[in-house]
């Protein structure tokens, strides 16, 4: 019997575990549905990105995601952000 952890990547459940993991887990529902009605060959990176802005535009964040990062960020630069962490984490593979 195979161990999951010898599989899934050690910060995989990271971004399920921080202080933003409701983002984030919306943000891979948002991608998963855009996937579902796309290509079986994934989704390209700008039609995620896309998909991310458009959640944060009807859901806007009450807090910045990054607290160093102390500039004002639009909804594609928190979707840049957003996209970047998941990729980090192994969620999503640009």
């Amino acid at each position: 019997m195979m161990n999951i952890f010898e599989i899934v990547p050690k910060q995989f459940f990271s971004v399920l575990s921080s202080k933003n993991q409701e983002i984030y887990v919306s943000c891979i529902l948002e991608i998963f549905k855009v996937y579902e009605q796309g290509s079986i060959l994934g989704v390209d990176k700008n039609i995620a990105k896309q998909a991310i802005v458009d959640y944060l535009d009807i859901n806007p964040l009450l807090e910045e995601l990054d607290e160093e990062n102390e500039t004002e960020m639009t909804n594609r630069d928190r979707a840049n952000q957003i996209l970047r962490r998941l990729e980090e984490c192994e969620w999503i593979d640009i």
